[in-house]
């Protein structure tokens, strides 16, 4: 159970850097416009 404990902790890190580029990515691909043309 240790063993377990001490591997999620040590790669809490790593994961949570790893999510936090995946939603940089995803709301970047929802919030960046297709087009440049301008609406009025």
């Amino acid at each position: 159970m240790h063993a377990i404990a001490d591997h999620v902790v040590d790669t809490y890190l790593e994961v949570a850097i790893s999510v936090e580029r995946d939603a940089e990515a995803m709301e970047e691909e929802v919030f960046t416009p297709r087009s440049r043309m301008r609406v009025t």
